[in-house]
């Protein structure tokens, strides 16, 4: 006689493969903070390169550049002139930050939500009316975005923030916070 089996029999999951992430996007940040004042929204593009560990997270590293354009001209108290239209502005912006950071994204959702923080270094230069301005320093930040299947990719948004901490520089002193909002391509 054979033994009775189980009702519900445990199915086996597959190994997790491991996979590559390579998230491009391009949007526009908002300067949050007093060390913007006479800056506004800017262009910003960048990219997340990493592989998937598990099936819910991804560690990546993330570079972008965020193009710094002014409404105002001149060493404080800033005059009111126009900088220029926006193309002047944008090839030849008066200043730009490139940050290089860790960015590990959790996936909620299937993979629709994924979130995550981020922290690295930051690099700027440019040029006021008043002289150069560089700096550098750490960043800490955040990414939330929301993707939908497309084919063989996801598209969808991403929002972050980040927060920079100057360890060196000679530009006014303030606080140079961004949020953004992207167009992103999840491949």
């Amino acid at each position: 006689m054979d033994a009775p089996k189980p009702a519900s029999q445990a199915v086996p999951t597959p190994d997790h493969r491991a996979t590559i992430l390579f998230l491009p996007y391009l949007g526009f940040t908002l300067p949050v903070g007093d060390g913007w004042a006479g800056y506004k929204a800017s262009p910003r593009f960048g990219a997340m390169l990493g592989w998937h560990a598990t099936d819910r997270l991804s560690l990546n590293g993330e570079c972008d550049v965020d193009y710094v354009r002014s409404y105002l001209r001149g060493p404080p108290p800033y005059e009111d002139t126009p900088r220029g239209n926006f193309w002047s502005g944008f090839w030849n912006p008066p200043r730009h930050y490139i940050d290089l950071t860790l960015s590990p994204l959790v996936s909620l959702r299937a993979g629709q939500v994924r979130l995550g923080p981020k922290i690295g270094w930051f690099t700027s230069k440019g040029s006021d009316d008043w002289g150069p301005a560089t700096g550098s320093g750490l960043l800490f930040g955040f990414n939330v975005g929301l993707f939908l299947p497309y084919r063989s990719v996801s598209v969808g948004g991403l929002l972050t923030g980040s927060f920079r901490v100057f360890t060196s520089t000679n530009q006014p002193s303030g606080a140079h916070h961004t949020m953004g909002l992207f167009a992103a391509a999840l491949l």
